[in-house]
C-alpha cells in the first residue's frame, strides 16, 4: 500500500498537494485506504489540527516517516473492532514521547470519541512497542490525533 507522505518540506514545495500545513506548523493529511475497505486519518484531517511536537529538535518528517511504518498495526485493530461494531468511528489523541534512542516512552491518551475501550488500550499498547530512528536531539513529545472511519 502506498502512503503519501506530507512532510513540511514537500507541503513547502508543492501547493497542490494533498496536506497542508496550519498555522503552528502542524502537518495535516488526508484518509489513507486500507486493504480491507477501512480509513484511518493520519495527522487529523483537513482542519483538524494535525499532530504537534515539542521539546528536542527532532523533525516532522521523521516523526511522520517513523509513525507510518507502524499504521498497518492500528488498522488491523480497527479492522477487528469493527467486525463487532460495525459503526465505530472517531478520534483517539495520543501523546508519547519518543526518546533520543528511538524508544516510545511515556504514552497516554488525552481524549477519545470512540466510546470502544478494547482498541482503545490496543492503540496505546501498540505506541508503546514502537520505535524511531536515534537522534540525538533529546526527548520530544508528539501528540497525535489519529481519527478512525469505517469504510463508505
Amino acid at each position: 500500500m502506498a502512503v503519501r507522505e506530507p512532510s513540511p518540506a514537500m507541503v513547502d514545495r508543492a501547493s497542490e498537494a494533498t496536506s497542508t500545513k496550519d498555522a503552528t506548523g502542524s502537518t495535516q493529511a488526508d484518509d489513507v485506504e486500507t486493504g480491507s475497505g477501512a480509513h484511518v486519518v493520519e495527522g487529523g484531517g483537513r482542519g483538524g489540527g494535525g499532530f504537534s511536537v515539542s521539546g528536542g529538535g527532532r523533525s516532522y518528517a521523521s516523526i511522520w516517516e517513523g509513525t507510518q511504518r507502524y499504521l498497518a498495526g492500528l488498522r488491523w485493530a480497527y479492522d477487528n473492532e469493527l467486525r463487532t461494531h460495525a459503526g465505530l468511528r472517531g478520534v483517539i489523541v495520543v501523546r508519547y514521547e519518543i526518546l533520543a534512542d528511538g524508544a516510545v516512552g511515556d504514552v497516554a491518551m488525552v481524549s477519545s470519541e470512540l466510546q470502544a475501550p478494547y482498541l482503545e488500550r490496543q492503540v496505546l499498547s501498540q505506541i508503546r512497542d514502537w520505535h524511531y530512528l536515534p537522534e540525538a536531539t533529546g526527548t520530544v513529545v508528539v501528540t497525535w490525533p489519529f481519527a478512525f472511519r469505517p469504510p463508505r
